[in-house]
């Protein structure tokens, strides 16, 4: 076969050029930012697969009181949540945590500082046994439960009392 057939000046050979018509430009719409508040997202924790079991509540749930602590009282504290605790859901103490100016967060890391732990895994394992318990044990994290989250956002009410006097 020869070559030379396949050799064609540079500029001399043109193809036809089929301009496809331009896309539609997509609108970008704002979306509202319901779960931030001041840079922090609030986390929206997902109902469990099925094959898990069926959801789980607190067995004690509604028997602890909530407190209304000054808004900003867990401001700069990371938190993660694992297990099902005693009084309050998983929601409930994310919900907790965002409203009083903490950041959860889903993993346990070198900058949390509490893991609110349950008092059993939400499959029924013992909460010792969860990868989220062993890691801040590992890394030397506060291990807390529902009722010591509670306690310190009460304690922020006694300090509040106090700065008004």
């Amino acid at each position: 076969m020869n070559s030379s057939l396949f050799f064609c000046p540079k500029g001399t050979l043109e193809l036809p050029r089929i301009d496809s018509p331009p896309k539609p430009k997509r609108e970008q719409t704002e979306k509202p930012k319901v779960n931030e508040k001041n840079g922090r997202k609030r986390i929206i924790h997902k109902p469990k697969p099925a094959w898990m079991g069926p959801p789980r509540d607190p067995p004690e749930h509604g028997k602890l009181t909530i407190p209304q602590g000054k808004e900003d009282c867990l401001d700069g504290l990371v938190f993660v949540v694992t297990g099902l605790s005693k009084y309050l859901t998983v929601q409930e103490i994310s919900d907790l945590i965002f409203d009083h100016g903490g950041v959860e967060r889903t993993a346990v890391s070198g900058k949390t500082n509490y893991l609110v732990a349950g008092f059993e895994m939400e499959d029924g394992r013992k909460i010792t046994e969860g990868a989220q318990y062993k890691a801040a044990i590992k890394k030397k994290v506060k291990i807390i439960s529902d009722e010591d989250l509670v306690k310190m956002i009460e304690k922020s009410i006694e300090k509040k009392e106090e700065e008004k006097k």
